[in-house]
């Protein structure tokens, strides 16, 4: 495809204050498999989002004459199937105590009930750890081991985790036998009774006694439950943008928080995750963007959450995802409150975002290229929705890749927009702009003084 110079997107239009000179800095062509009519969906990619404006105002879809073609810009959706957690009806039919310190609980689930998935055990019981092998019956003559010590707890007095599922294999059972260990444990108190026998001023006879607590299970409900997938439900699409570069910031020891600067290329991010080799942790994290306010770099936090990973015999848990708000920026903070803890062992940093892309009609023998990084232009506005809407109803739009990026003009280091901004932003430049205005303005005033004084009386 020939080189053409960028078009008049001006021309013909009532809007004469829009801008005419778009100086586009960079263009990729856009491979299309066929030359027939078509709509044709481009995904954005990480050099466009590096050099575009927030919003994506800055670009343009060419056609080989250099026309300019309406298209939409949208962001990629995707059907998901949701699974949801349905009550399955249950009473309980029996309980017994069984030697070794185990009791026995005998569920029937109701005539017209559903196989179960799983159930949760309900218990007010905090600081605990308790295995239950359950078995399952169809008939209530034959059983089978349908879990073997699953593992139940509640360790909040070293964490916010706790566990109360027990999932069961697919079964056509219609009476559980759950069989819990260790139903009751001797705990000693935290106190103890100290008496001292003194024989003048000496003590002869010092006694320490600590006070065993019997410490019984107990079961509030059992709740039964099989797992059923919900009717799709449309959400955003989102997208890996890969390993991050990163640094880990030092910082003051009292602080006892690890701090890691992640660049990034302004891709519409959402969360970042980090990578660690730690084991059983469960701390806060704090997501922070740079802002620059006169003169100077300050960080403000768009996103909480907590970054979790533990690994105990067969029970797996991990969220070490950081979610916010769609955001593009080009650099991120990850702040993990450590308190006393050993800071985590980081090995990675991946950021996650959201996928726009640019959809429009292609006609037939036609190539296109995707302009885009002018500093100052508006964003178009065009009736391509409204055409779209209905012939996407045929199908989904036809997918095409782009090529390498090509530059057209010499990219400033900084946009001379936002250099202003923070220049006007400054508060040394305010105050010498305003003593410079107040100083015009009393001479303004003083000579227009001299000249009524010089006028003659009347």
């Amino acid at each position: 495809m020939g080189r053409h110079a960028l078009p008049d997107v001006g021309r013909g239009r009532p809007n004469r204050g829009r801008r005419r000179d778009l100086a586009f800095r960079y263009e990729k062509q856009i491979r299309l498999a066929g030359r027939d009519e078509a709509i044709v969906a481009v995904e954005l990619d990480s050099d466009i989002y590096a050099v575009t404006r927030d919003g994506l105002p800055d670009i343009r879809v060419l056609d080989d004459a250099a026309q300019e073609v309406p298209y939409v810009l949208e962001k990629v959706t995707v059907e998901r199937k949701e699974p949801r957690r349905k009550p399955v009806k249950s009473f309980i039919e029996s309980l017994r105590e069984k030697p070794g310190n185990r009791i026995e609980v005998q569920v029937r689930l109701e005539e017209a009930a559903t196989s179960a998935d799983g159930f949760t055990i309900v218990t007010p019981q905090r600081n605990f750890e308790r295995t239950v092998t359950v078995l399952g019956s169809r008939d209530g003559q034959s059983w089978q081991t349908l879990v073997s010590s699953a593992v139940i707890f509640d360790y909040s007095r070293y964490l916010d985790v706790s566990h109360y599922d027990v999932p069961l294999p697919e079964n056509d059972c219609r009476q559980y036998r759950l069989v819990i260990e260790e139903v009751t444990l001797d705990r000693p108190s935290p106190l103890s009774e100290l008496t001292r026998r003194f024989r003048g001023d000496t003590e002869v006879e010092r006694l320490e006694q600590t006070q065993v607590r019997r410490e019984t299970f107990r079961i509030d409900r059992l709740k039964f439950w099989r797992t059923v997938i919900e009717q799709r439900v449309a959400g955003e699409k989102k997208k890996w943008y890969g390993n991050l570069d990163w640094e880990q910031v030092a910082a003051n020891d009292n602080a006892k928080t690890t701090v890691i600067e992640v660049p990034t290329r302004r891709e519409p991010l959402t969360g970042l995750q980090i990578e660690t080799a730690s084991r059983n942790f469960s701390r806060r994290a704090e997501i922070q963007t740079a802002e620059q306010r006169s003169g100077k770099t300050r960080w403000r936090a768009i996103g909480h959450g907590r970054i979790t990973r533990i690994q105990f015999r067969d029970f797996r848990r991990e969220q070490l995802l950081i979610r916010f708000d769609e955001t593009r920026r080009s650099r991120y903070r990850i702040v993990i409150f450590n308190d006393d803890n050993p800071p985590l062992q980081i090995t990675g940093i991946r950021a996650q975002g959201s996928i726009y892309r640019v959809v429009f009609l292609a006609q037939p023998d036609k190539e296109y290229r995707l302009v885009y990084g002018a500093p100052t232009v508006e964003a178009p506005r065009y009736d391509a929705a409204a055409v779209l809407g209905p012939l996407r109803s045929v199908g989904e739009p036809v997918v095409a890749e782009l090529g390498p990026q090509t530059q057209l003009a010499e990219a400033p280091a900084e946009d001379s927009i936002l250099r202003f901004r923070d220049l006007v932003n400054s508060v040394p430049v305010l105050a010498t702009i305003i003593v410079v205005l107040a100083a015009a303005l009393g001479w303004a005033l003083y000579r227009a003084s001299r000249r009524i004084d010089s006028l003659p009386p009347d």
